[in-house]
């Protein structure tokens, strides 16, 4: 109670203390703000984020390879359309909008953006009251609602307002983040008043608002640590999307949140991603989240391992299928970016670099061959080594022409490979990975 009255003072000082008109004033703006931000996004931001995802997939001529995955049933009819801009007005409007406000409706928006709203009010009341006794509607004593929980909603709150400002910023205020909001806000205050028992003579309000600030993993990490102590039993020391950590750009736990907010939660789950659903779903860019599937494709077949290729240069899959092309002279150029008559590049001894990358990754030279000619197979590899070189830049013709060409090249490739395969000894069965 000491800490109420040390701001009874400081209002008293400010002269608003007799302040139940400032404190209500104070409640009504802490109650509706979440709504008012959602109520911006809606009707501001979220026709700005729907422009840009149309425009990206449009200026990469992914319109048809969007129609296949998501509205396969109906891609006949769509192509049966007599012209590009009858294509095109039907798929914006027929195809695209419908998705797109498929969980973003105001219908969609509505029921988390009240549930938060409602909580937070009920809570906000409760602590105002603690200041002028004007504030209670209902008679509740304060006891009920302890110091520690009051802080620790305090500061649960503000970490849920930070979270709307930040998704507001980056065009992704969905309506998913208002339930988690929600389930932060009951989770985090009841949490604060348990660490109250814990601490008992050393509790301070600093020690509460700081637990409301913890994100919803740690606090039920925590949680899970405490119980497991007092019973006896082992915690476990994994955490959702630990595993995401292994490839590079995942490091940050908000990216790894994006990924973990759609069911995205292991490296196997990432590399058999849609990547234009991840890109639909998500604000990261197009291109990063094709990075992010072609590393977690060359992750799963070797694990660990592929720390060992980034030092050749190599952090994914479609690196991997390069070494192909620098066994064909004639895609030279392809592989090479438009540099091949750089006697740099024609110095280059395509032997020794495949023996010291399959000695790198524990497999022989014919082992490494045959997982070359399994990646050159992979239809999911090669939609997305496609999606990749459209969002490179257009810098030069050359340079273009050979991006182009990539995915025209393959089964040349298949073919060179297996010729290969033939010269040498007999390949075994089987890639080595650590599936």
């Amino acid at each position: 109670m000491q800490y109420w009255a040390e701001v009874q003072t400081t209002l008293r000082r400010l002269r608003v203390a007799s302040g139940v008109h400032f404190l209500w004033i104070l409640f009504v703006i802490f109650g509706l703000l979440p709504a008012f931000i959602a109520f911006v996004y809606y009707n501001r931001r979220l026709g700005t984020r729907r422009s840009l995802l149309l425009q990206t997939i449009l200026s990469m001529q992914l319109d048809d390879a969007y129609m296949r995955m998501r509205h396969g049933q109906r891609l006949a009819e769509w192509r049966d359309l007599p012209d590009e801009k009858s294509r095109m007005q039907a798929f914006e409007n027929s195809y695209f909008n419908e998705d797109f406000h498929a969980d973003t409706a105001v219908r969609d928006y509505a029921l988390p953006v009240l549930l938060f709203t409602i909580l937070s009010s009920l809570g906000w009341l409760f602590v105002l009251h603690r200041l002028a006794s004007g504030m209670s509607l209902l008679q509740v004593p304060q006891s009920v609602f302890p110091d520690a929980w009051a802080f620790g909603f305090v500061g649960a709150y503000l970490a849920c307002l930070l979270t709307f400002f930040d998704r507001f910023r980056q065009y992704d205020l969905d309506p998913s983040v208002y339930y988690l909001a929600s389930y932060r806000l009951v989770l985090n205050s009841v949490v604060a008043y348990l660490v109250s028992f814990f601490v008992k003579d050393n509790f301070t309000p600093l020690i509460a608002f700081g637990v409301g600030l913890l994100p919803i993993q740690q606090t039920l990490s925590f949680i899970t640590e405490k119980t497991s102590k007092a019973l006896g039993a082992t915690p476990s020391s994994r955490q959702p999307g630990e595993e995401l950590t292994k490839i590079q750009g995942l490091e940050d736990e908000n990216n790894r949140q994006k990924l973990l907010d759609i069911g995205i939660h292991t490296v196997q789950a990432l590399s058999t991603a849609d990547p234009l659903l991840i890109f639909f779903r998500t604000t990261m860019p197009l291109r990063t989240v094709v990075d992010l599937i072609d590393k977690a494709c060359l992750y799963g077949y070797i694990g660990d391992k592929v720390v060992d290729l980034r030092k050749h240069g190599i952090n994914g899959a479609i690196e991997m299928m390069a070494l192909g092309k620098m066994a064909d002279k004639a895609s030279m150029s392809a592989a090479q970016g438009g540099l091949a008559g750089n006697s740099l590049f024609q110095s280059i001894n395509q032997h020794q670099l495949i023996s010291d990358i399959a000695a790198d990754i524990g497999q022989s030279t014919n082992e490494l061959r045959t997982f070359i000619y399994t990646l050159y197979n992979d239809p999911l590899v090669t939609f997305i080594s496609d999606i990749w070189g459209r969002t490179l830049p257009q810098s030069t013709a050359e340079g273009n022409k050979a991006l182009a060409a990539t995915i025209k090249e393959k089964a040349a490739q298949i073919q060179k490979v297996s010729a290969q395969l033939e010269m040498s000894n007999p390949a075994p069965q089987t890639v080595l990975n650590n599936q």
